[in-house]
């Protein structure tokens, strides 16, 4: 998901005026769907409306050129590789390009992404955004189809994790292994007091055993002594 501002441009000779005739008139603000803008679309947008941009007037010089600059938050599909998490880097492309028009029709260009308005995060680095113009031809056709893809580039902060992920897990781990330690030891308190009780009681038996067998020997040796 991207918030991001598009930046349309191009020239309309039919909204042209001479501003000698129309003094103080510097330019004009059209809505989007009352002339002729652009069919720039996201190419792989994941979002169910598929235009997720927001139709801003578009503004008009005497010259007819024309500034088109819809936002939008675009939902796109992307590749995750996760397999050097947390020390990873994602690339996720946005692909633009004409739905209706070829390349003759619409010669697409491309400018450099301005991100001096990026907001940063705690979990994310903004490495870069480079842009690349490709032109696709079909078998059907001649004329060329062309696409500009930004490549929206991200390194993931590592501290970040290590200080929300990695060191609590260390230290649940290290608490998993004291308590284990302190289980075993626990238990073997509970068996070595076990057997002692249990050699008490063997202990007792034996002594009370052996002071009853002797009790009649011993009354007979008193009785003795005084007949």
């Amino acid at each position: 998901m991207t918030n991001a501002w598009l930046q349309l441009y191009w020239t309309d000779v039919y909204l042209s005026w001479n501003p000698e005739n129309y003094p103080g008139v510097q330019n004009l603000r059209f809505p989007s769907d009352q002339i002729w803008t652009p069919d720039i679309l996201l190419y792989n947008s994941a979002d169910e409306r598929f235009d997720a941009t927001f139709h801003t007037n578009v503004l008009v010089n005497a010259s007819g050129y024309c500034q088109y600059i819809p936002p939008g938050i675009l939902k796109s599909t992307c590749y995750i590789d996760v397999r050097w998490f947390p020390f990873d880097v994602q690339k996720c492309d946005l692909k633009f390009g004409s739905w209706t028009h070829n390349g003759w029709l619409l010669d697409l260009q491309m400018l450099d992404v301005d991100t001096s308005t990026y907001i940063s995060n705690g979990e994310w680095d903004l490495v870069g955004v480079p842009a690349k113009r490709n032109e696709l031809y079909y078998e059907c056709c001649k004329e060329p189809y062309p696409d500009v893809t930004f490549t929206v580039t991200m390194r993931r902060r590592t501290l970040y994790y290590g200080l929300n992920l990695l060191i609590p897990s260390q230290r649940f781990r290290d608490q998993d292994e004291a308590e284990a330690i302190c289980s075993e030891w626990k238990f073997a308190a509970a068996v070595v007091d076990r057997l002692c009780l249990v050699a008490f009681s063997l202990f007792s038996i034996i002594c009370t055993f052996t002071i009853l067998m002797s009790a009649p020997n011993f009354i007979e040796a008193v009785s003795k002594d005084f007949t």
